[in-house]
């Protein structure tokens, strides 16, 4: 019988909705991240390998969310600015 692989639960247990605001502002204004089982330090930030790897996952889902929601003349996403647009992305998302 196979072995049955394990799931990371404090990852697994974070959304989009969790990381939108975050990965927007660099600040989780409403504490969504420690909600949803991210492991935050006494500032309220998660380490920025978390992040990485939360942009990696929900970068495209946000970048369109993003591009419907912003005005042209703000500024990049945090996100953006961080760690840059995901493999495959030559647009901004202005």
């Amino acid at each position: 019988m196979p072995v049955r692989r394990k799931v990371n639960r404090r990852r697994a247990s974070a959304s989009l909705d969790a990381w939108s605001v975050y990965l927007e502002a660099g600040f989780d204004f409403f504490e969504d991240l420690p909600s949803a089982g991210v492991l935050v330090d006494e500032t309220g930030k998660p380490s920025m390998e978390d992040a990485a790897e939360a942009w990696q996952a929900y970068a495209d889902d946000l970048l369109a969310i993003w591009a419907i929601s912003r005005r042209h003349h703000e500024n990049d996403p945090w996100a953006v600015e961080q760690f840059g647009l995901p493999r495959g992305r030559l647009r901004r998302c202005r």
